[in-house]
């Protein structure tokens, strides 16, 4: 394999790396249902839904570690569910 030809193969490695980390933040449930953001005492929360008894929510110390703990409620055992995503009407 000449030098071109071993840069280019690690080339599109890293475009295929890429992609697949780009897919996934994309899939992301904090991307798709849009949960409302906000400031909840001395933590951030990630709720979708009308409530927290009703809903999915995620807390944090930032706006990202709210986000995170949604998308780990949401793909949790509990919140299999599929709700509707914010803004598109129910079937």
């Amino acid at each position: 394999m000449t030098d071109f030809s071993h840069e280019a193969y690690m080339m599109k490695e890293i475009f295929i790396e890429t992609c697949g980390i780009v897919r996934d933040a994309l899939i992301a449930p904090h991307v798709l249902y849009k949960p409302s953001l906000y400031r909840d005492g001395d933590q951030w929360c990630a709720l979708f839904g009308g409530c927290l008894a009703d809903g999915i929510a995620g807390f944090g110390d930032t706006p990202a570690e709210a986000m995170e703990a949604f998308d780990t409620a949401w793909k949790s055992e509990r919140c299999r569910a599929t709700p509707t995503p914010q803004g598109e009407a129910e079937g």
